[in-house]
């Protein structure tokens, strides 16, 4: 059986406990939330995240990072839908000189899926990432 405290977050490879549900996303968009400026920046997103990432609608963001207080051994945390969320240990960061000058006017951008079945979630998986740090 599942419960809102037995969710887990999907990464290739790593199960992690999830702290807790979707926060609600009501009002406009916010770093992190599925669509957030994924239009604008979507042609970088095919270039940069290549095979790494399908790039669905709206699954990749803009977002925020924080330094890690999930325990992510990348040293950093996200937003995914209003939550925070550690940066798994396989997640694909590309090289700096590979990210164009668009992407770096933001603080992070990230792929994630997220897993439901009946409206209920079952997981998330964060496969790529782009954390600019000289936006702290």
């Amino acid at each position: 059986m599942i419960t809102r405290r037995g969710l887990l977050i999907v990464t290739t490879g790593l199960l992690l406990p999830l702290r807790r549900a979707f926060a609600d996303q009501e009002g406009p968009l916010q770093p992190g939330d599925k669509g957030y400026k994924h239009h604008e920046y979507h042609p970088f997103y095919e270039v940069v995240f290549g095979p790494h990432c399908r790039c669905g609608d709206g699954d990749c963001r803009v977002t925020d990072w924080r330094e890690t207080k999930l325990g992510s051994k990348i040293g950093y945390d996200v937003l995914v839908n209003r939550e925070w969320y550690p940066l798994p240990d396989d997640v694909y960061i590309p090289p700096p000189h590979l990210v164009p000058t668009e992407l770096r006017r933001e603080r992070a951008h990230i792929c994630a899926y997220i897993f439901t079945s009946a409206s209920v979630l079952l997981g998330i998986s964060i496969p790529c990432a782009i954390i600019n740090v000289t936006q702290s």
